[in-house]
């Protein structure tokens, strides 16, 4: 699966064309006439994603008994967190015009900067200090959760 997604967000297109340019493109062979790489319906990767997650939420919750955020394998908080900023984004743009998003968007986005910046400088010193034992496990899964939930919403 991983190979899967890493193709599908490997071969999305990043700028935003008029529909005019993107057919010459393809006419001239300048880009894959392919849209839709793996060859399946639009968002289906993306709800394959979160599916894969929420069984493995699922499966982590009734199997192994993880009640606290301590007990959560980081890994599951990493892709949790980033699928929930990814999630944001869409949210919170959809009305907004391309490049040009809405005052309130924007303040909430730069209020999310600043307080990864505060978040990542102040465990850079923890670190730096050398008292990264005084930190909990759960710190550092917040910490984790607070950060890749920024990239996401990026």
């Amino acid at each position: 699966m991983l190979i899967a997604v890493a193709h599908y967000f490997n071969s999305r297109r990043y700028v935003r064309v008029s529909n005019e340019t993107l057919e010459r493109l393809e006419r001239d062979g300048q880009i894959p006439a392919e849209r839709h790489p793996l060859y399946l319906p639009r968002y289906m990767m993306r709800i394959l994603i979160l599916a894969a997650f929420g069984g493995v939420g699922y499966y982590m919750y009734t199997v192994h008994g993880v009640r606290t955020v301590s007990d959560v394998p980081e890994i599951m908080i990493a892709g949790a967190s980033y699928l929930l900023g990814a999630t944001s984004r869409v949210l919170f743009s959809r009305d907004s015009k391309p490049g040009q998003p809405p005052t309130h968007i924007r303040l909430w986005n730069d209020l999310n900067a600043m307080v990864v910046i505060l978040v990542v400088v102040g465990i850079s010193l923890v670190y730096f200090l050398n008292e990264s034992d005084a930190l909990p496990k759960d710190v550092r899964n917040y910490i984790l959760a607070i950060v890749l939930y920024y990239f996401g919403s990026r």
